[in-house]
């Protein structure tokens, strides 16, 4: 097709194509490879219009990636794997405990240092994503491990070995998950266990406990906006069946109440402050 024929209805039909039989992410770079193709030819004057796979010149979008993980640990699971680190590295078993305890990610820890932990407080104050200064609550588990590191106060606390800061997880964090057979037999990064899934799990956890709505999920998770909270909406308990006893118990209280036309005024309490 000559490229001044290719329009954003055409891009559509062609990204819904291509999402239907493969993932967004090799959707994604399908296209961005065209784009750069299509920009070759305009830098060396093969072609002279516009780039129609141009984000900021057309109204196309790219193939959105969802790599996000969808998988958290179960209790055993979490258990075993903290064990396998344990046998392996301390260091590393105990930056797993972290993110388990705190939902910080990988980049926070590895970047953790002396002046960061506030024992009084029992807080982590971090650089968090996009560099901003956050306070992480640490609870007393958490707060006991980071404090057997807490030198001087400009010292990473969790140094790579001969010193400096990690700049990725180690691979026997990798052995450990292969030695429990973790992620054996799937080949969808969202469904299989890396260190981030620590992270998720903390989320996970304290979304299914009942305890923690989603404006206060949000603020542990220290994120920007509800939309990135929502991904755990679905596993908060739900108690929207039980609210349609409200109509039951209105009914069964209708003949005390007939001679005058009312529903019942006695307060009906379910628990979660509905009435």
């Amino acid at each position: 097709m000559p490229v001044q024929n290719i329009t954003p209805e055409v891009l559509d039909k062609f990204k819904a194509a291509l999402m239907a039989c493969q993932s967004s992410a090799s959707a994604k770079k399908l296209f961005t490879t065209l784009r750069a193709a299509i920009n070759f030819a305009i830098k060396r004057n093969i072609y002279t219009g516009k780039n129609p796979i141009s984000t900021q010149t057309s109204t196309f979008t790219l193939p959105r990636e969802d790599n996000r993980g969808e998988r958290f640990l179960t209790r055993g699971d979490a258990k075993r794997l903290l064990e396998a680190l344990a046998l392996r590295s301390t260091p590393l078993h105990d930056m797993a405990f972290v993110a388990l305890y705190t939902g910080m990610r990988a980049t926070e820890i590895f970047g953790l240092k002396g002046a960061d932990i506030d024992e009084s407080s029992r807080v982590a104050n971090i650089n968090g994503k996009g560099g901003q200064r956050e306070a992480v609550l640490l609870p007393d588990e958490a707060l006991h491990i980071l404090l057997k590191y807490r030198a001087a106060p400009d010292a990473l606390l969790f140094q790579k070995k001969g010193g400096g800061r990690h700049g990725a997880v180690s691979a026997a964090f990798r052995r450990a998950i292969d030695s429990l057979g973790l992620n054996d037999g799937i080949a969808d990064k969202r469904h299989k266990v890396w260190f981030h899934t620590f992270r998720h799990t903390f989320a996970s956890w304290l979304a299914q406990s009942g305890e923690v709505g989603l404006h206060e999920l949000m603020k542990h998770l220290r994120h920007k906006n509800i939309e990135m909270t929502l991904r755990y909406a679905h596993l908060i308990p739900d108690r929207q069946r039980d609210h349609l006893n409200i109509i039951s118990k209105v009914m069964q209280g209708a003949d005390s109440s007939s001679n005058t036309g009312q529903i019942p005024s006695k307060r009906q309490d379910h628990g979660d402050g509905t009435e």
